[in-house]
């Protein structure tokens, strides 16, 4: 299929031509972008997203076309039988007075899980180990990884149009995608909220893909973790007053 770009403003101006011509066409919708079919060619838009300017296009269409048909094959792989996780713990915690009463310049940790939603998806069976591996490590590769599984969401939509007339809209059913993305976001909250609730009062608070700890509790994190095979870097944190905190060479505000 031949594939001409233009500008947004230019994509409207080619539908309410081909709509004044009484033309027949389809225009399709997916992850906020705008494409019109006709006669073997694809008008489509330029437009990206600020966060697509970050990652390159080439690399980013590979990463995501290859999840895709990770995620299509894991899905035909369990019969179309996709059980959801269920959610137990919020994403994130804090917990204030904790850290309030510690004193000030007193040493606690951070465990942070490496590329956690990449590591579940490959946990889970979803990514093979080459795939895995490929994207794992490289830090400019973070966006991108992300980007592959949270598209999983979007739900293409094309709308048909004969002699100028709009006949139908179908949009896509993606409910295997949204179930196996919120698996992999419920399955990393759920981590950091057992490990929360076992340590009690050796924890400051979590985040999504993290975990504040005192020293006395850091040992059974890093059990915890290494038991569900996970993979973590340790940060040292140190408070400075009621509201802050330094941890990796920053200056954080205790939210």
């Amino acid at each position: 299929m031949k594939v001409i770009r233009y500008s947004e403003i230019s994509i409207d101006a080619i539908k309410s031509n081909m709509i004044a011509q009484n033309k027949t066409f389809v225009i399709e919708k997916k992850s906020g972008n705008r494409s019109i079919l006709m006669n073997g060619s694809r008008f489509t838009s330029q437009q990206k997203k600020p966060y697509m300017k970050k990652v390159n296009s080439r690399t980013g269409r590979s990463v995501i076309g290859n999840v895709r048909k990770c995620v299509n094959n894991y899905i035909r792989s369990n019969n179309f039988d996709i059980p959801a996780v269920e959610l137990i713990y919020p994403p994130t915690a804090s917990h204030k007075d904790r850290f309030k009463a510690l004193s000030v310049d007193h040493e606690f940790y951070y465990v942070d899980l490496k590329h956690c939603y990449w590591r579940i998806a490959h946990l889970m069976g979803i990514l093979p180990i080459n795939l895995y591996n490929n994207y794992k490590d490289n830090g400019e590769h973070k966006l991108t990884r992300n980007i592959a599984l949270s598209t999983l969401t979007t739900q293409p939509t094309r709308e048909y149009y004969i002699n100028g007339s709009l006949v139908n809209t179908i949009t896509s059913a993606n409910d295997h995608y949204q179930i196996i993305y919120k698996n992999i976001r419920y399955t990393a909250y759920n981590t950091m909220g057992l490990i929360a609730e076992k340590l009690d009062t050796l924890t400051l608070g979590y985040q999504i893909d993290g975990i504040y700890v005192l020293k006395d509790g850091l040992d059974q994190v890093r059990r915890i973790l290494k038991n569900k095979n996970f993979l973590y870097r340790v940060i040292n944190c140190v408070k400075i007053d009621n509201k802050q905190f330094a941890c990796d060479d920053e200056i954080k505000d205790f939210r």
